[in-house]
């Protein structure tokens, strides 16, 4: 039998009604090779007899049965340790996953981007339904608490995903007895000690809302000082991260407290018991500090507020206040609900959509015409910080011919340029080329090609830019702007030699496909965009494709990027230093349109290190970091096992003269 890649966890107690559901989204995971730890902690319902008659059918199910009831916290401790899977992943038995390749997913993400903590979303499921996210979706690879202010959620320990090793490097293991933020106890001291967390922003998860849960149920007076406890010890837990620990705190006095605690409190215990809670939360805010500025303003205030009432010992006005802030907090909560759904709802709907776009479109089309706008396009002057006077240059206004540069930017694409170029000459009235300093055949080829497609009049210019350009993310963060080092002063550079009215930035990675209709499509709308009365800036929808060890091609269809590559030619449109790259920047607003029915692919070969152009994997944000994964499954090949997610594509060969 195969060594497990997965061990599930399933605390169960008093939860027969829902276990069904739970299990059968779990033995119908389509990764199969999963151990499925199975926690009866005592439970007083039919749970065991339950659980034993999916044992008897699924050899990969593990009983463990509590006589006494021990809790929540030592019934996920007994699963974990005796899991002995390669990654380790928490299901509460009235929850269930959406999703049949959920552990599928998750395990080839794990492994793609080699992380030690990996997240993903989920959905609160309220009277049968899917309702709100029950995290802000966030796309990181191999981040951490200092550098991303995403992962400072310390709550939902079943949407994590973890490394078994990293659990028992880092000796880490539930409080028993300590039921009530058990999760978040855990999560503060994991994540406190990984500098590789992943997450995904996919929704596998449904988190049921019930009323005899445990959250929901009435507390004693021991379960708010349980929660303070577990409080106090994740507070302590970030102790390293002055910054996280002060988010965390400032908005659980500004949110959680009033809202969740103090509330239940003043409905649940006595007034003496209250002012004792009070007590000891205040001992919980002694060092909070109020200018966190990544914390929302109407948090602040509230925690200001809250804080000055608990410091005075003024709980009387404090019970008032929570009161007055309950009605307040509800029917925020019922607006966000609304407000979700409904935009979920126009957003997915298509007439809405284009309704939008075209609105969009008309109101800029009348608010900003060329003729008012010409103003804009004074002479840009550009000169780099190293005072080297080859390269200063200027961006002037002046009349171009009708039509279309391709502005491609190379360094050491031997074995792709010519294939690159034979696809698009047919496509663009003129081929730019700047050389970033290859070492390979790359100029040469580029040379060959524009020599045979002189004689019919098709013209390549090449240029060379030897300076060494910072990679994308940390490098480019450190480089100034205006250096010829910078991404964006090397991008006006290269746009400052186009010498037609509109320029298309593109890579050599990019193929169109060899077909004389592609080519004719693309080319007729290039010169509709070139020939409107109107200066229009367009995206082109680009399919990734990936190349495996077989050099075989595939393709994730849900996976085509829409760029801003066209635009107009003018000093008014150039490119700037934003986070990690550069960003077109207009000084004037234009409208923009898509070019529909156009097939392009950017081909990125598993074989070779499609990424080196940037300095850190864990700066990569959205797009970037799809095709990063995408990029490591197929090099891993897992796009062989992905659910049909990956399609097999004929071999992307361009007609090429060279």
């Amino acid at each position: 039998m195969n060594a497990p890649k997965v061990s599930v966890v399933i605390p169960v107690y008093n939860t027969e009604q829902y276990l069904i559901k739970c299990l059968d989204s779990v033995v119908q995971q389509t990764l199969q090779h999963i151990e499925i730890i199975v926690v009866v902690d005592a439970s007083p319902d039919n749970a065991l007899a339950l659980v034993s008659s999916y044992a008897d059918n699924d050899q990969r199910i593990q009983i463990v049965h509590k006589t006494v009831n021990e809790g929540l916290a030592a019934a996920r401790s007994s699963g974990l340790r005796i899991a002995t899977a390669e990654y380790v992943i928490f299901l509460d038995s009235d929850d269930f996953w959406t999703d049949d390749c959920a552990l599928s997913e998750l395990y080839m993400t794990a492994q793609a981007d080699q992380c030690d903590v990996l997240r993903f979303n989920g959905y609160r499921y309220v009277d049968g339904e899917l309702t709100i996210p029950l995290m802000n979706g966030a796309a990181i690879i191999n981040g951490a608490l200092a550098t991303h202010e995403a992962l400072w959620v310390f709550r939902s320990i079943f949407l994590f995903l973890f490394k078994r090793q990293f659990i028992v490097d880092n000796q880490l293991d539930f409080i028993a007895g300590q039921d009530i933020g058990e999760d978040g106890i855990f999560l503060s001291a994991a994540l406190s000690c990984c500098d590789s967390v992943s997450s995904v922003g996919d929704f596998f998860y449904a988190y049921r809302e019930n009323s005899e849960s445990m959250m929901n149920a009435r507390w004693h007076t021991d379960k708010f000082l349980e929660e303070e406890t577990s409080s106090r010890l994740i507070a302590d837990n970030l102790q390293r991260f002055d910054r996280t620990r002060q988010s965390y705190l400032l908005f659980r006095i500004g949110q959680y407290w009033p809202k969740k605690l103090a509330s239940r409190a003043v409905r649940d215990i006595s007034r003496k018991d209250r002012y004792k809670l009070y007590d000891q939360s205040l001992t919980n805010f002694t060092d909070l500090q109020f200018n966190h500025s990544q914390v929302n303003r109407r948090i602040r205030l509230r925690g200001r507020l809250i804080y000055a009432l608990l410091a005075s010992g003024r709980y009387k006005t404090l019970d008032v206040c929570v009161r007055l802030l309950e009605p307040y907090f509800w029917f925020a909560e019922q607006v966000d609900k609304i407000k979700y759904l409904n935009l979920l709802r126009l957003k997915n709907n298509p007439v809405i959509r284009r309704l939008a776009q075209i609105i969009r479109y008309k109101l800029r089309f009348t608010a900003y015409r060329d003729v008012l706008l010409r103003r804009f396009d004074k002479p840009r002057h550009f000169r780099n910080l190293e005072n080297i006077d080859a390269y200063h240059f200027d961006h002037i206004e002046g009349p171009k011919p009708v039509g279309v540069s391709a502005m491609l930017r190379v360094k050491n694409e031997a074995n792709v340029i010519a294939q690159c170029i034979g696809s698009i000459m047919d496509v663009f009235d003129e081929i730019v080329v700047i050389d970033n300093g290859s070492t390979d055949a790359t100029v040469s080829i580029v040379r060959e090609l524009q020599e045979r497609y002189a004689a019919s009049n098709k013209e390549i210019r090449i240029f060379s830019y030897p300076h060494e350009i910072a990679r994308c993310g940390l490098e480019h963060k450190q480089t100034p702007e205006n250096s010829i080092h910078s991404l964006a002063y090397y991008y006006n550079w290269c746009l400052s030699h186009c010498r037609y009215s509109y320029v298309c930035k593109w890579d050599a990675d990019m193929l169109l496909p060899s077909a004389l209709d592609e080519q004719r499509n693309l080319r007729q709308r290039l010169l509709e965009v070139a020939n409107s009365a109107s200066r229009i800036l367009a995206t082109l929808p680009i399919q990734t494709v990936y190349i495996d060890a077989l050099g075989k091609f595939y393709c994730d269809k849900a996976e085509v990027n829409e760029e801003m590559r066209l635009f107009p030619n003018c000093p008014s449109i150039y490119f700037k230093k934003a986070a990690d790259w550069e960003v077109l920047e207009t000084a004037y607003p234009l409208p923009f349109i898509r070019l529909q029915y156009v097939i392009i692919y950017e081909v990125k070969d598993s074989r070779k290190n499609e990424f080196d152009h940037w300095s850190s994997v864990s700066q990569f944000t959205g797009r970037k970091v799809k095709e990063y994964r995408n990029y490591q499954k197929t090099r891993l090949n897992y796009h062989l096992s992905s659910g049909g997610k990956f399609s097999q594509l004929e071999p992307l060969v361009a007609e090429s003269p060279a």
